[in-house]
Parts: structure tokens; sequence; C-alpha cells
């Protein structure tokens, strides 16, 4: 059974550049690796001469992550600039929703570590 994952995407102000939510990404992706927080970078790549990438977010699984530190990384970076949002996506939880506020995150960060344990009762032990 594959892990349960969390995409977290931020969501630039209006008067961010693409440059800035790149700078974005790689400081959210040093900030998890330094907290110890395995976070994988999602791409939409597309298949044409010329072609570029979009940057998805950071995806992170549920299994290996301890919430306390990403929350604290993404407050930290909402709060760096008004207007920032972040998005949070899991298919295997049902969700698709954008965070605005350090509280917002850390109710559904909760909400997440509710169905984490969950999934940990409900799993087979693998050893």
């Amino acid at each position: 059974m594959a892990e349960a994952s969390l995409l977290v995407t931020p969501v630039p102000a209006k008067d961010e550049t693409s440059r800035d939510i790149s700078v974005a990404g790689r400081e959210l992706r040093s900030a998890f690796e330094l907290q110890g927080v395995v976070a994988t970078p999602c791409m939409l790549t597309y298949d044409a001469v010329h072609a570029s990438c979009t940057y998805l977010g950071e995806s992170i699984e549920l299994a290996r992550a301890v919430l306390p530190p990403v929350s604290a990384i993404i407050c930290v970076w909402l709060q760096a600039r008004r207007g920032r949002k972040v998005r949070f996506k899991s298919e295997d939880l049902g969700l698709d929703i954008e965070a605005q506020t350090p509280e917002d995150v850390k109710k559904l960060l909760q909400m997440v570590q509710g169905h984490q344990k969950k999934l940990a009762r409900h799993s087979p032990d693998e050893k």
C-alpha cells in the first residue's frame, strides 16, 4: 500500500514574480530538510521542444512527517509577505484546501494529524 502524502504548494502574493515563487520553493525545501522533514519537489513537465515546467509544490510523506515543524515552516513563509497562501492537497485524505493565515495552517494540520493517526492504526506493521 502506498504511503499517504500531502502536497504543499506555496501560492504567491499577487505582486510576486515567478522568480519569487521559485526562490520560495527552494527556501521551503531547505527549511524542511533542516528540520528532517522529507519533502520531494513536484513539477509538471511538458513534452515539447523548448517546453518549460511548472513547480507544483513539495510532497510530504505523512507517515514520516512530524507536523509541528511543517506547520512552523509554512507559517513563517506565509507571514513573510502579505497576500500569500498555501494550498494543501492529498488524494489519500480527500483534501484540496487553501490556508491564508497561520491559524488556518494549524487547524488544517491538526486535522491531517488525526487522519495520520487513523491511517497508522489501520495499516499493517511493516518491519
